[in-house]
């Protein structure tokens, strides 16, 4: 198995030019099956959902397994989305105004980073 970087490296790697985009995901595993039945399961459960902290905006199934990008506490979100859902990665939703194709692309750029090198 192949893994992948933490938190903190995942950090400076997805940073873009306005400063870092803060993600959280650690102990990542580069070779999670994308299309699986659970991953699926996954992604229509935390898709869209709400709470007072946070709002998934986003959800996709990656080789490091699903990454969530959230409005609103990236940490809060992480202990939700990953203890109770499963998670992997959650990261706060760069709004570049491009709206899903922007965030599809953040989605790569992270898998990307936690599976480099690697």
């Amino acid at each position: 198995m192949r893994r992948g970087l933490a938190t903190a490296v995942l950090l400076l790697a997805v940073g873009c030019s306005s400063g870092p985009t803060s993600v959280i995901g650690l102990d990542l595993v580069c070779d999670q099956d994308r299309s699986s039945a659970q991953a699926k399961d996954v992604v229509e459960r935390v898709g869209g959902l709400r709470t007072d902290d946070f709002l998934v905006r986003l959800a996709r199934s990656t080789e490091v397994g699903v990454v969530a990008l959230v409005d609103g506490d990236v940490q809060d979100a992480y202990t939700v989305l990953h203890g109770d859902y499963g998670v992997s990665v959650v990261a706060q939703v760069a709004d570049d105004g491009q709206g899903t194709a922007d965030g599809l692309a953040q989605v790569d750029r992270i898998t990307r980073a936690a599976c480099e090198g690697s």
